[in-house]
């Protein structure tokens, strides 16, 4: 049985959509992130770098949350969370699950933690400002690689919509709404409402809104 070690919200939730996805039993263990948990000698036995998510397959400990999803999605290709390496979707799918890892991932830890890329408080707000309007950029990048299906990919979810899903939820604060926008706004709409998503959210107990806090300011 799996075992998804994690924090209510943190970079687990889009490992945690897609173990729902698959149906089988799986285990999450909670990790107190207030209190270190995530820091003890035993949970980095597990993972080594002290982040969430871990995910645990029989002995086999996997972290990092792109991989985390990359490893479902090749271990249970029957749950379609993603293309095969011969579908023609894979390079797409490939490229934007990076981008979302990559670089939307990291600008979102400088908005949230700018103290730790600046030594002063001004400077700090304005690493929040920049990675605030980088944020911007990224979603209408995303904006525009979408087409006029209902999911990244065509008529069915995959891990790109999950690991999607969880960078709007970690976006909730920015100034900019990326659920305002045409098509990424229909995208996580139904997201929102999919019974794997909102079966993986309640789970962890999030309390909506998952994205889009209104009037919070940056």
């Amino acid at each position: 049985m799996y075992k998804l070690y994690y924090y209510p919200g943190n970079a687990n939730l889009a490992a945690h959509i897609c173990l729902a996805a698959i149906g089988d039993p799986y285990e999450l263990k909670y990790l107190d992130r207030d209190n270190g948990a995530h820091k003890s000698p035993e949970y980095l036995k597990i993972n080594p770098t002290g982040r969430i998510p871990a995910l645990v397959d029989g002995d086999a400990p996997i972290f990092e949350s792109v991989a985390c999803v990359q490893y479902l999605a090749a271990k249970h290709p029957d749950a379609s969370l993603a293309p095969v390496p011969t579908d023609a979707a894979f390079p797409r799918y490939l490229s934007w699950l990076s981008f979302l890892n990559n670089t939307m991932q990291p600008t979102v830890l400088m908005f949230y933690y700018a103290d730790r890329y600046a030594e002063t408080e001004s400077g700090s707000q304005e690493v929040k400002r920049k990675a605030d309007l980088a944020l911007r950029d990224q979603w209408d990048l995303v904006e525009a690689a979408l087409d006029e299906t209902p999911y990244f990919l065509g008529n069915e979810p995959t891990a790109l919509d999950y690991f999607l899903f969880m960078i709007a939820r970690f976006s909730r604060r920015i100034s900019y709404k990326p659920g305002a926008l045409p098509k990424t706004g229909a995208l996580l709409r139904r997201l929102d409402e999919h019974p794997i998503v909102v079966k993986a959210c309640e789970a962890e107990g999030l309390e909506r809104p998952y994205f889009d806090m209104p009037d919070v300011a940056a």
